[in-house]
């Protein structure tokens, strides 16, 4: 028996294609196109960031598909990548998020600017 199975009762997924993302799989959490899991490979195989649509717009996190605000403005890709072309096509549709007006917000994990927020869409 895995000694986690009955500490964490660990899930997987899997992404579907729906046309979000960069390469156009995402993961719907509860099948209500609220919270998306978009995959945004190349940092790492796996990785996701989320998506979180409101009446309003949407946010997005951007997890660890770009480290700091200087990642859209110059275009910078993480430091370690599996895949440096994905890479850069998941920072491609970060920044396209971004950019888009219905876009309330673009969070990345190592963003040392950003401070305690709610944030509403």
């Amino acid at each position: 028996m895995d000694t986690w199975t009955g500490i964490c009762d660990i899930k997987t997924f899997s992404y579907h294609q729906t046309g979000i993302g960069p390469i156009g799989r995402s993961y719907d959490v509860f099948d209500d196109e609220k919270i998306q899991l978009v995959h945004t490979p190349g940092h790492t195989h796996g990785l996701f960031s989320v998506m979180i649509t409101g009446t309003d717009g949407y946010l997005v996190l951007g997890n660890d598909a770009a480290y700091l605000p200087e990642s859209f403005s110059q275009h910078i890709i993480p430091g370690f990548t599996v895949n440096k072309k994905l890479a850069e096509k998941s920072l491609d549709w970060l920044i396209k998020c971004k950019n888009d007006h219905a876009c309330k917000a673009l969070l990345v994990n190592h963003d040392p600017t950003v401070k305690e927020q709610v944030l509403e869409v």
